[in-house]
């Protein structure tokens, strides 16, 4: 005797949705569903990604001008052509901060890394990812928070 659930259709529980106008979902379904949403995280993290890459030249320019203007008060142009600010000087403290904000950045990814592990363990990988994606939102805030509050500092 064949029944409804001959068709690979899964029953209808608890966590199904309830906007589906079929009382069945197929597996299809399912995976599509899946993939659409991984498809959205992963888009989520590459424009993230992406606005954070496209923020970094300009960031350098200004602390280049900010370490210049410190280095050599009363003698910048704001035109990207003096040289005062390519002066070893300038460029080594350029350097030196560029190199401890980088490592900076790695801290929290090392110190999360096997915590985050063990939670994706017990709670679910969607979860954990949801979880990482609100971190790089609020570190990618706090940093730009940091940058303009640094004139009053």
């Amino acid at each position: 005797m064949a029944g409804p659930m001959d068709d690979g259709a899964l029953p209808v529980t608890e966590t199904t949705s309830l906007l589906s106008s079929n009382q069945l979902v197929t597996e299809q379904e399912l995976k599509q569903v899946k993939r659409r949403i991984v498809l959205f995280i992963f888009t989520l993290f590459f424009m993230l990604e992406l606005a954070a890459g496209l923020l970094a030249p300009g960031y350098t320019a200004a602390l280049e001008q900010r370490l210049c203007h410190d280095a050599y008060p009363g003698s910048i142009s704001f035109n990207g052509a003096d040289q005062d600010c390519k002066s070893p000087l300038v460029q080594g403290k350029l350097a030196t901060l560029s190199g401890w904000q980088y490592t900076m950045a790695c801290i929290p990814s090392l110190l999360v890394t096997v915590p985050y592990g063990m939670l994706s363990d017990r709670w679910g990988r969607s979860r954990i990812l949801t979880l990482a994606f609100v971190g790089m939102v609020l570190g990618t805030v706090f940093q730009l928070s940091v940058r303009k509050l640094s004139n009053f500092l």
